[in-house]
């Protein structure tokens, strides 16, 4: 994997959403509660790394603080508890039965319908939440955290080249999928479709490169370069860029179809820009990186 440079180091990409973050809480403040555009922030700031060989022996020491408390058992209250514990004494609350979160590994009930006759040894399972993650810089800390608690993990086969592509009543093999010039799907107007004919014999994917790719590369490049550029166009849901950049309503709907799912180019366009880069970061498909999940 490439590595890229910010001229104060190297690139850490999970900042872009602390960044994003940050400008919907000032939002929120400023316009809901009447508040400043830039909260009040604490006199000592937790460092922005954490790790078991970088603890912040001087927060102990001076802030007056004997114990915390922390609203939710999901991985993130669970690993801030972790962190913390080292220093104060934690209580997490969560208000269902378990901890996790969006993690729940279900373990098949041999006796349900869903289940075997008979045990399907170590692997009987099912990952309901995150079930694979990108080795990117993303998920470094995950990464970290699973050295920490000797989590094993092994490869994840993002696509299988012998599962089905399946749109507008049109099946096609992944390997065996004709090139795109083609219009495989009849999705072209000269095919009966809504689509403009031009736009039916592109790659989908590479319409949404044209459109992403420039914010995700001036992010890489220069982090608050990156942040201005899509702040700037904070006001767009993905749906309303592509409109803006000249692309019908039809094509819009077929790159949706194709890439994400129906609905998704309704929300923000940087929501959008961030997912693509945490799920492809700095290569054009996601499944030139390398996945693992939990064994």
């Amino acid at each position: 994997m490439s590595e890229y440079s910010f001229s104060s180091g190297r690139v850490k990409p999970l900042q872009f959403y602390h960044a994003y973050g940050e400008k919907i809480l000032s939002e929120y403040y400023s316009k809901v509660i009447n508040a400043p555009t830039e909260p009040g922030k604490p006199a000592v700031s937790i460092p922005e790394e954490w790790s078991k060989d970088s603890k912040p022996k001087e927060l102990a020491n001076t802030r007056p603080i004997k114990r915390v408390a922390i609203i939710g058992g999901g991985v993130a209250g669970l690993h801030a508890a972790t962190l913390l514990g080292k220093h104060f004494k934690v209580d997490v609350y969560e208000a269902n039965k378990r901890i996790g979160g969006r993690l729940f590994t279900h373990k098949f009930d041999n006796d349900s319908a869903i289940g075997t006759r008979e045990s399907g040894g170590d692997y009987d399972y099912f990952d309901v939440g995150a079930m694979r993650f990108p080795d990117t810089e993303v998920m470094s800390k995950t990464f970290d955290l699973f050295d920490e608690l000797g989590i094993p993990l092994i490869p994840y086969r993002m696509l299988g080249k012998k599962t089905w592509l399946a749109y507008n009543e049109i099946r096609h093999r992944r390997s065996e999928l004709p090139s795109w010039s083609t219009d495989p799907f009849k999705v072209g107007v000269s095919k009966g479709g809504k689509v403009p004919d031009d736009y039916a014999r592109r790659d989908p994917s590479d319409m949404l490169n044209e459109v992403i790719q420039p914010f995700i590369d001036e992010l890489i490049r220069d982090r608050q370069a990156g942040l201005d550029l899509l702040f700037k166009y904070d006001h767009h849901s993905t749906r309303s860029y592509f409109t803006e950049k000249g692309y019908p309503q039809p094509v819009i709907d077929y790159i949706e179809t194709m890439c994400f799912g129906t609905g998704g180019y309704d929300r923000a366009l940087a929501e959008t820009v961030l997912e693509e880069l945490c799920f492809r970061y700095n290569q054009k498909n996601s499944e030139d990186l390398k996945w693992k999940c939990v064994e």
